[in-house]
């Protein structure tokens, strides 16, 4: 049960990060498809950026999904898996999974910075 709840609160954190970052991506998308579609300035480069950072939070939401897999696991006591050696391998499981997705919002993030500095040079 403790380990349920100590659980809750990173899923919850990775969900707000990863919320977070789409929206500024949504934005920064909005913002480039303007440009572009305006002629004014190639975007093309930022244009690149911004399908990775995308494919980095899909992957990022692909991690949370498996960590919350993990909690269900937690929370029904490894119904199921008869070879279940110890409970805080469910929790170490659910950790690592959360660190990744946190690294792939990260790295999403980074990427967005990338579309942030095409920007400068170009307008």
């Amino acid at each position: 049960m403790a380990s349920e709840a100590r659980s809750l609160v990173p899923i919850a954190a990775v969900e707000e990060a990863r919320g977070v970052a789409s929206g500024i991506l949504g934005n920064t998308r909005d913002t480039i498809n303007n440009i572009s579609s305006n002629g004014d300035h190639p975007v093309s480069s930022a244009q690149r950026w911004i399908l990775e950072a995308e494919n980095k939070l899909t992957r990022s939401f692909d991690k949370e999904l498996e960590a919350r897999k993990a909690l269900e696991s937690i929370q029904t006591g490894g119904a199921g898996n008869t070879s279940r050696a110890n409970p805080a391998d469910d929790f170490n499981k659910l950790t690592l999974l959360l660190e990744e997705s946190l690294q792939f919002i990260r790295e999403g993030r980074d990427h967005l910075k990338e579309v942030v500095k095409n920007l400068k040079f170009v307008i």
